[in-house]
């Protein structure tokens, strides 16, 4: 088997670690949010940023996604390439101007120049600033991602670094500044964004792309890019739909407890991603060579190994980061996000396996499917979140979040059963999991009187106990392979 070149293993190393810069300067700015925003304040920060990123979808409209493959089409013409970037870039900027007249037509129509939500209230003067940073990070994203698919690691991590660096600087600048003031933490991250927009086009782009416009690819493309317009912001209300329910009930103090406790998760997400991502290649490697729509055993072994890293981070997710939120709320209550966040935590149990049967719907381009598990998987979701957000508040939409999971796994494995045979051993892709998962709850939720550290320490010796028993050999080749792969 050859080796990877260590050029290779660099690149890839600086295209995931940048990828996760957006995330990253979100959890470090959570201190400064929590303890410079009054309770109430962070909870409808949370909700802007939430407006901000399905605005973002819609003026997106999934050029950062189609940039890939026209970049393959179009790289022997680099004019063609340049004009199609270019004329991206102006469709986004189009959609965001119609969208602004939108916005600045309710200004002038709806009384007090805000529109009420349960028992949140939104400024369209605040929407303004939202949207305009929603326009800015989706100019930015289309050319981010062309970098990654142009190969081009070096000017991939200064965008990148530029935008973390700026976001952070002047957000932590004016939150200090101006001390509990929703408009400041808006106006922070829009600066940074606005001042890397402009570095990123004087420093890369006004020498690597003449100005021309040609809408002829972008006519071509535009069919291919409204179903995944819908698919992105089906995603979106799977991700955050959530909270404005939560906010027709509760306060937006309890909305800003619940952002908290999910943000503080998302290491759970990008660790298992960015461990599939190590080895997904392999997989499709074996899919390409072999053509059979079937996992043979060692790609099994791949599911195995992963599932079983998967229980070990959650348990060791839920160990680590409760301890944290004292540290970096600085509130009381916020201690709050630290008792729903095991029961958050355990919601991604099934992470790999819904990877492991989505991946046979994206190798084999039978994508038409997925809008339609993904819809189904999250009106129900929402349905369920809508009853028991209702009956029960924040644990109500955590029950939800597991019917999600379960939706989806139901669904992929039904419909992903018509082409493609999977033969993982279910015992170890749903027996040990679900059992790991009904445990920890049930010591969540009974074992009180344990002081929080111990009970999550005796949480995550259960979880080694159940990996090392079930998983043994898996891992050790897990392993194995790692260290062959990257030492």
């Amino acid at each position: 088997m050859a080796l990877i070149k260590p050029g290779t293993i660099k690149k890839s190393i600086i295209f995931t670690i940048c990828s996760t810069f957006p995330v990253l300067s979100g959890f470090v700015l959570l201190p400064f949010y929590t303890r410079y925003l009054s309770s109430e304040l962070y909870g409808m920060f949370a909700l802007y940023g939430s407006i901000a990123l399905f605005l973002q979808i819609i003026i997106t409209f999934a050029y950062d996604t189609t940039v890939a493959s026209q970049y393959h089409l179009l790289k022997s013409d680099f004019g063609k390439l340049s004009s199609y970037i270019w004329s991206s870039w102006v469709v986004c900027v189009g959609i965001f101007l119609i969208m602004m007249a939108l916005v600045s037509a309710a200004y002038f129509i709806v009384p007090d120049h805000s529109i009420s939500l349960g028992n949140g209230t939104f400024e369209l003067s605040l929407i303004y600033l939202s949207l305009s940073a929603a326009c800015i990070s989706a100019l930015l994203k289309i050319y981010s991602n062309y970098l990654v698919v142009s190969d081009k690691p070096n000017q991939f991590l200064g965008l990148n670094s530029m935008n973390l660096l700026l976001v952070l600087g002047f957000s932590i600048v004016l939150i200090l500044y101006f001390n509990n003031n929703l408009q400041a933490a808006l106006w922070g991250r829009l600066a940074g964004l606005m001042v890397c927009l402009a570095m990123c086009y004087l420093l890369f782009i006004k020498n690597e792309f003449p100005f021309t416009l040609n809408f002829t690819h972008i006519r071509h493309t535009l069919w291919v890019n409204v179903p995944m317009v819908f698919f992105s912001m089906i995603q979106w209300a799977a991700s955050y739909a959530d909270r404005f329910i939560l906010l027709l009930y509760l306060s937006a103090t309890q909305i800003g407890v619940y952002d908290l406790a999910i943000k503080l998760t998302v290491v759970i997400e990008l660790l298992t991603t960015g461990m599939y991502n190590t080895f997904y290649p392999k997989i499709y490697a074996q899919w390409a060579d072999t053509k059979i729509a079937s996992s043979t055993q060692e790609m099994n072994k791949i599911y195995h190994s992963l599932s079983a890293v998967c229980i070990l981070i959650i348990a060791g997710t839920l160990w680590v980061v409760p301890t944290l939120v004292p540290l970096i709320s600085g509130k009381e209550i916020y201690n709050e996000s630290a008792k729903y966040m095991p029961y958050i935590c355990l919601t991604y149990v099934y992470d790999i396996l819904i990877v492991t049967l989505v991946n046979p719907f994206i190798f084999m381009n039978k994508t038409q499917t997925m809008p339609f598990i993904s819809g189904a998987s999250t009106g129900i979701k929402l349905c369920v979140a809508s009853i028991c957000i209702y009956f029960f508040g924040i644990p109500g939409a955590i029950a939800a979040l597991f019917i999600r999971r379960a939706a989806d796994v139901a669904l992929y494995q039904y419909f992903g059963g018509k082409i493609y045979t999977f033969s993982y051993n279910p015992l170890k892709m749903y027996v040990v999991p679900t059992l790991f998962c009904i445990a920890a709850l049930l010591a969540e939720y009974y074992l009180t009187m344990i002081p929080p550290l111990w009970r999550h320490s005796l949480i995550f010796a259960m979880a080694m106990l159940l990996v090392g028993g079930v998983y043994y050999v898996e891992i050790k080749k897990l392993i194995s392979d790692y260290l062959q792969k990257y030492i």
